[in-house]
């Protein structure tokens, strides 16, 4: 109570104490995405300008932003006494409240903020602040999960094989011409988390997958995957080492065993980079990962290292991603003798967009097709695109020289959440490689289909 009545009598007396170009200098940072620094003068400012609606909307934004959610809280709550319907600020309080893990209350605010009239992003802050609110209630308890998925489609290049009728890879028989086939994929996995405090916990993921190619018995594959692993929440960031154990099988000749250790730190731009670009990151993860991959007839040892950013602008979310991994590999012939010392360098980049207010085109969807809008609501598209630059080690047995290659993807789709349970998912993806031997070049298609049902 003592904290509303100072903030109207501030506000009464702004007339008299005003300092348009304190909040100004704030309001300006802000703008600029400048949040650490708008934070920083925000304090020095905060004695004299607190009960300022202008003020308090832009200093408790740079709070949020720079990881001080306490004082966006009380910046918000200020501008509510005096403006109980200003969307934005209730919508800035839900927001503090769920990174202050106080969930219960950010959902009584955003039930308040949701009987208002919402822009389509004001919408779409809301969904995805219950999204939060609900992930963080989930995650102060041990939770399980339990899915089942089909997916089917058609693959250009069911068996990767390149344009040259006798180099061998993993997936590939007495030949590697290139073939296609109709496919279709039943999987079941499942995942446990074991909390052993409100900040460390146990996680175990594990999937089976069969997937058949109509008409082509050689290639249907079998995948077993368990990951297991301890995280901990430290200060908003989340540090995690992670067993990773895979099998592949094809038929009792060829399989393919991977084994390895993953260190990953997921962090909160805002709170990690004080300066530069990286500050406007939503979120970030670097990770290192080693892993011995065993094939019928390669033995790899691989390690990478990697980095992950999101920004999320508007209706937009973009991921970038960037790696680099080195690869030693011992080739065996087709003979079974030992061949040369092999292995990779390889750097990968790639992007990911994916619009989130699809509704917001509903009007322009309904002139073609009227009551379209509802639909659009829990609809996802996006699309992706990577390269990767290959440099093998050895030289080619024929050849003499090291051979290169350049790999490009693009990905395109969408997800469409049916219910609390049931995604559906259409995508289509084109992978082609071009090498300095040509034999080396083949590019792959595939379109395909899916649901997931989600048990628990």
């Amino acid at each position: 109570m003592k904290r509303y009545l100072r903030a109207v009598s501030l506000a009464a007396l702004s007339g008299v104490i005003s300092t348009p170009a304190l909040a100004a200098s704030v309001e300006a940072l802000v703008q600029a995405g400048k949040h650490s620094q708008a934070y920083q003068q925000g304090l020095k400012e905060l004695e004299a300008r607190e009960g300022d609606p202008g003020f308090d909307m832009a200093f408790g934004t740079a709070a949020l932003r720079s990881g001080n959610p306490g004082d966006a809280l009380f910046a918000f709550d200020r501008v509510l006494v005096l403006d109980p319907n200003n969307v934005d600020a209730r919508l800035g309080l839900a927001e503090a409240l769920v990174a202050m893990k106080n969930d219960k209350q950010a959902m009584a605010e955003l039930t308040v903020a949701g009987k208002s009239r919402l822009t389509p992003a004001q919408q779409d802050r809301l969904n995805r602040l219950k999204t939060a609110g609900q992930t963080t209630q989930q995650e102060s308890r041990d939770s399980y999960s339990a899915w089942v998925g089909f997916d089917m489609g058609h693959d250009s290049n069911v068996n990767a094989g390149t344009y040259h009728s006798s180099y061998k890879t993993f997936a590939l028989g007495d030949t590697s011409k290139e073939q296609s086939a109709y496919f279709h994929q039943t999987s079941v996995g499942g995942s446990v988390v074991r909390k052993l405090s409100d900040d460390r916990a146990l996680i175990a993921v594990g999937q089976i997958a069969q997937r058949e190619a109509m008409g082509e018995e050689d290639f249907d594959t079998r995948n077993y995957r368990l990951n297991g692993g301890y995280s901990v929440n430290h200060k908003g960031d989340v540090y995690r080492i992670m067993l990773r154990l895979e099998q592949d099988d094809l038929d009792s000749d060829r399989f393919r065993t991977i084994w390895g250790i993953l260190g990953q730190h997921t962090f909160s731009g805002r709170q990690a980079w004080n300066r530069g670009w990286l500050q406007t990151l939503t979120t970030g993860m670097a990770r290192i990962d080693y892993q011995q991959n065993e094939t019928s007839f390669r033995d790899v040892d691989q390690f990478l290292l990697g980095m992950v950013g999101e920004k999320e602008v508007q209706d937009f979310k973009h991921t970038l991603r960037g790696h680099f991994i080195y690869e030693s590999a011992e080739d065996e012939l087709r003979t079974g003798k030992p061949a040369h010392h092999n292995g990779r360098r390889i750097l990968a980049a790639g992007w990911r967009g994916e619009y989130l207010n699809l509704a917001s085109l509903g009007p322009t969807f309904n002139q073609f097709a009227p009551g379209l809008t509802p639909y659009l609501v829990n609809i996802t598209p996006y699309a992706d695109v990577g390269i990767s630059r290959i440099r093998h080690n050895g030289a080619l047995f024929a050849a003499g020289k090291h051979r290169k290659q350049s790999v490009y993807d693009m990905k395109f789709g969408m997800n469409w959440k049916w219910d609390s349970r049931m995604t559906f998912r259409a995508q289509y993806q084109n992978r082609w490689t071009d090498a300095n031997i040509k034999v080396y070049d083949h590019e792959r298609q595939v379109f395909e289909l899916g649901v997931r049902y989600d048990l628990l």
